[in-house]
């Protein structure tokens, strides 16, 4: 009796501690006027932490509560917080009130039950008088934590009139967005941009983040979205979306928002697009039409972007019409996509390039390039998919492109070693065609539990076929200084290439809440059928010109292969999950995160090339067996998942193409000789390791390590030898092994000030590259293995004000590249680029008018090329008036006011260092004309 009686006593203890632990506080409040002390129902109320003002809850419901004569006695609001030592804010807004707040606590020793505030929350109403020019408004939060949720309030952001959806992104804390149009969220990629939960045009991001308007932005949410496979499967089966979600405001839901814009310039410059975004219940559509020569979509004001290696490398004039039609059901469970893109492209091209070889007399190439080429683009789509939750899913994508292009080229290069040894001159034009069609479907049919493991069956089919056609006519003049004699040669190819690919996968799931496994099978096949028929005529003629083709064809440099493929791939996975305990005070309930994911890939692949060449007529084979583990691994601080530390690590081995085995000797371009390699083996193997470590906790300043290292153990580089006596360079596939890189990186934004007004962010990296290579002077015994390291350490910072209308920015970077060899004769190399500048954007309230304009200075130092050593100031400015309540807008810019816009890029490996130059955009003044307008009809 005695010891059932301390046996109880011990279970009573352990609960009430137990009880204690995860005891929960129910803290009642009531809000009412300050002044009057009447309650207002009406209010909205939120809970923030008091540290940094995330919000925990956005809206607690508001209740009223009746004396026993039915009058109101107090509006009554609830929230359930953790029984731990916590201080909390509580904010109530409503229309005619200034906003209020109250803080309160839950103190060491708060038992769990209730809490009833010892203060009520209480609202000052706004004076109502005329306030003449004076304007009261209340601070918005720009971005929150709402659970697992970065939430930015699009309506905390002043943009001037006309501005889109990335003018919109661009200014959002902690979001960077380079010249591609990817977005990187507190240094994460985005997978993908959605509009209201639902991808756009079949992942184009460019076209929301150009067209869309920023005001019919409510919020831009960011989170791991669960995909639709893993909601059919009712199980986390592949890693979840991680998405950034544009969410339009209620009455821009359903009609449709259009826009239309043109702009004429200088240097006949020119622009025209209109856009259209339709919605109806369950439908959106897209309308799209293009038409420029500009070649840019930055914007002044964005310093950032207006860097040297990202000057646009030609001239492009764009023409194009896109038109995009999605369907979604209510429930999600059925969607239509259907698409259909036409692109017309002309792009002219002006290069001007230097390279020198690490070899002995440091022999140096010089080339001027022009190209111009034309292409016409189509692509249809549509995907069907059906879903039904936790048992079914039908993924069917069926897709067709074509495409058709011209172009011409005009070169001249020449070789130096010591002085001018040879001169040519290319001139030459082409046409082509391709088109291609795939089929991909997956289908995964219900699967009863087994026990209490779920379990999946996933199946999948992909079929993809395509057809390019290419005749090429090519004129080569070469001037052998050395020797004293010159060539003519006319080149004239028939290439065409089909290729075969399809394959089907199996894959079988077994799980539980913690772990889970599966297997996927994959047998493939691919068949790739090509020909390059080489002709030598007496002028510049294609193929489809000639007659006689027989009689000149150059069968040495002519070849005609089929390359068949098998293969089965095996891969095993295990899953462990890390079940996340709630955080109240973060809103975060309890959740699961994957906590490490092992794969062990298995490719078995047997290759088989038929190949014909003038005297060689030969079948190789090859079998291989190739492994590829990997693993990621998530650990979380404290187990919070805003601190999250991310390992990956890995070996990964891959083929290289069979034909690099086959001894072939190409010798169809002058001055250019290529070979393959019997010897060679046709593998490459890498190990890497990565690390990163994140710390999120707050929105307002955040930083993230990060530090990788790969390690090949083989790989296949192109050898080069070059003969001084006659400027031939001749390349031949070899081995080489323990090339090798590091990098590491640090990121920190900070908002400085409570107003977040103030923000900076600081990027520091450094990559270090051991880079190895083959080169040889023509008459050596054989090529020696050339070892060049190459440290780079780079830093960006910005500092930037943001306070309504008026925008300011002051960003600098620098970029210092040192290289280094063992080899005699080798002069260590370095090149250093900064840069300094200043953006700004104010809006003049009474105007109404917007005065942009960002200056940045360019500078160079440490390249071969003295005429790259320069210092480049770019000044562009741009004024904006916006006129029927925003609707109308007319905007005039002046790109690059003082003529000083250019484009280098400098490279260094083991062979030789290259600097280029392209030709960019010339300066121009050009005006805009924008329209928007609108049609949204009351929801019922």
């Amino acid at each position: 009796m005695n010891v059932t009686f301390r046996l109880s006593a011990l279970l009573l203890f352990l609960l009430a501690i137990a009880l204690k632990v995860n005891a929960q506080i129910y803290a009642i409040g009531k809000v009412q006027d300050a002044f009057l002390k009447i309650p207002l129902p009406e209010a909205k109320v939120a809970l923030l932490n008091a540290k940094d003002s995330t919000v925990i809850m956005d809206t607690i419901p508001v209740k009223k509560m009746y004396r026993a004569d039915g009058t109101l006695k107090e509006a009554q609001f609830s929230m359930k917080v953790e029984g731990r030592p916590h201080k909390y804010l509580l904010k109530a807004t409503l229309r005619g009130y200034e906003t209020g707040y109250l803080s309160f606590a839950i103190k060491e020793g708060e038992e769990g039950g209730y809490m009833f505030l010892d203060n009520a929350l209480e609202l000052r109403k706004m004076p109502e008088k005329d306030l003449g020019e004076v304007t009261v408004t209340a601070t918005k939060v720009k971005m929150f934590w709402k659970g697992d949720t970065l939430v930015y309030d699009a309506t905390a952001f002043k943009l001037p009139d006309g501005s889109m959806l990335d003018d919109l992104i661009r200014q959002m804390p902690g979001v960077t967005m380079n010249e591609k149009g990817e977005i990187f969220v507190n240094n994460r990629k985005i997978d993908e941009l959605q509009l209201g939960s639902r991808s756009f045009m079949r992942g184009n991001s460019k076209v929301l983040l150009e067209n869309l308007p920023y005001y019919t932005v409510k919020n831009i949410k960011v989170y791991d979205q669960e995909t639709d496979l893993n909601r059919a499967a009712g199980s986390q089966i592949e890693n979840k979306k991680f998405v950034m979600d544009v969410n339009l405001k209620a009455e821009y839901q359903y009609g449709y928002i259009a826009n239309v814009e043109a702009a004429g310039g200088t240097d006949d410059r020119w622009l025209g697009r209109a856009f259209l975004l339709g919605f109806t219940r369950n439908t959106r559509y897209t309308l799209l039409a293009n038409s420029n020569n500009v070649n840019e979509s930055r914007h002044i004001g964005s310093s950032d972007y207006w860097t040297p290696e990202s000057m646009p490398k030609s001239l492009l004039t764009t023409h194009s019409v896109a038109s995009d039609i999605d369907y979604q059901s209510t429930d999600k469970n059925i969607q239509e996509k259907f698409s259909i893109d036409f692109t017309s492209t002309r792009d002219k091209g002006d290069m001007t390039k230097q390279e020198e070889l690490f070899l002995a007399g440091s022999p140096l190439q010089t080339m001027k390039q022009s190209t111009m080429t034309k292409e016409n683009k189509l692509k249809i789509g549509n995907r069907f998919k059906y879903i039904k939750p936790k048992a079914f899913m039908l993924d069917a994508d069926v897709a067709i492109g074509y495409k058709s292009y011209h172009g011409n080229t005009y070169m001249l290069a020449e070789q130096y070693v010591d002085t001018l040894i040879t001169r040519q001159h290319n001139v030459g034009f082409n046409d082509g065609k391709k088109w291609d069609a795939s089929i991909n479907a997956s289908l995964m049919p219900h699967m009863k539990k087994m026990g209490n493991l779920g379990q999946h069956l996933l199946m999948k089919a992909n079929v993809n076929y395509s057809s390019d056609e290419n005749l090429l006519a090519q004129q080569f003049n070469v001037k052998d200084f050395a020797n004293a004699s010159s060539s003519n040669t006319f080149n004239t190819n028939d290439y065409a290439k089909r290729q075969l690919k399809a394959s089907a996968s199996l894959t079988y799931g077994l799980g539980g809440k913690k772990n889970s496994a599966s297997i996927e099978i994959t047998p493939s096949y691919n068949q790739e059928k090509t020909h390059d028929w080489l002709y030598h005529p007496d002028s510049l003629l294609l193929p489809s010109q000639m007659d006689m083709l027989q009689a000149i064809t150059d069968h040495a440099n002519s070849y005609e292969s089929k390359l068949q493929s098998f293969g089965t791939d095996v891969m095993l996975s295990f899953y462990r999950i890390q079940e996340l305990p709630a955080n109240m005070a973060m809103g975060l309930p309890k959740r699961s995160m994957n906590f490490i994911d092992i794969y062990l890939v298995m490719k078995i692949k047997h290759d088989k090339l038929n190949y014909l060449r003038g005297q060689i007529d030969t079948l190789a084979t090859r079998t291989t067996i190739r492994f590829n583990p990997w693993a990621n691994i998530c650990l979380y601080v404290k187990k919070d998942e805003r601190r999250p530390i991310h390992i990956g690590l890995g070996y990964n081995e891959s083929n290289t193409p069979l034909i690099d085995m086959v001894n072939i000797h190409d010798s169809s371009t002058p001055l250019v000789v290529r070979l393959g390699n019997p010897d060679l083996k046709a593998w490459r193997s890498v190990s890497y390791i990565f690390a990163e470590y994140k710390d999120l906790r707050s929105p307002r300043h955040n930083y993230t390590l990060s530090a990788g290292f790969n390690y090949i153990h083989n790989d296949v580089s192109q050898s080069v030898s070059f003969n001084a006596k006659n400027g031939v360079y001749t390349y031949r596939p070899k081995n080489i092994h323990g090339a090798y890189d590091a990098k590491a990186k640090a990121t920190v934004f900070y908002t400085l000030d409570a107003n977040r007004r103030w923000t900076v962010e600081n990027c520091a990296a450094g990559n270090f590259i051991h880079s190895l290579d083959h080169a040889m002077l023509a008459g050596e015994p054989q090529s020696q293995v050339n070892a060049v390291n190459t440290l780079t350490l780079y830093d960006r910072a910005y500092l930037q004000y943001n306070k309504g209308s008026l925008y300011v920015r002051a960003t600098g970077d620098v970029r210092w590249r040192h290289s280094e060899s063992k080899r005699p004769g080798f002069a260590a190399l370095n090149a250093t680029d900064f840069r300094y500048g200043l953006a700004a954007r104010y809006t003049i309230p009474l105007l109404n008018t917007t005065i942009s304009m960002d200056g940045n200075m360019y500078s160079r130092r440490g390249y071969g090329n003295l005429g790259l050593n320069r210092d480049d100031f770019v000044l562009n400015a741009s004024a904006s008036q916006s006129f029927l309540k925003g609707k109308l807008v007319a905007r005039i810019e002046a790109f690059d006011l003082l003529h000083q816009l250019s484009s280098a890029d400098y490279k260094v490996n083991a062979q030789g260092r290259t600097e280029t130059w392209c030709r960019t955009l010339p300066h121009y003044l050009m005006g805009h004309v924008i329209y928007h307008f609108n049609k949204n009809p009351k929801r019922k």
